[in-house]
């Protein structure tokens, strides 16, 4: 496991912000979207954003369900 310390926001340096604690799990099993690309991005995004987010997981067998799901013309 990698820690990664997130940047401020301009809006977080003058409003103060707790500390955000986020796991990302199962990126690592896919090989698309590089993990330090997506760290990045989570980092670009306001802090007020990720409140109360605990994790963002990758679910590979989910995500294809729900495309077989959308191409019967089911919802997810």
């Amino acid at each position: 496991m990698r820690l990664f310390i997130k940047n401020k926001t301009p809006a977080q340096e003058t409003a103060g912000g707790g500390k955000l604690n986020l796991l990302l799990s199962g990126f690592s099993r896919q090989d698309i979207v590089p993990v330090d690309d997506i760290v990045r991005s989570i980092d670009l995004l306001p802090g007020f954003h990720l409140e109360g987010l605990r994790e963002i997981a990758y679910l590979p067998r989910r995500a294809a369900r729900g495309r077989r799901r959308r191409a019967r013309g089911l919802e997810v």
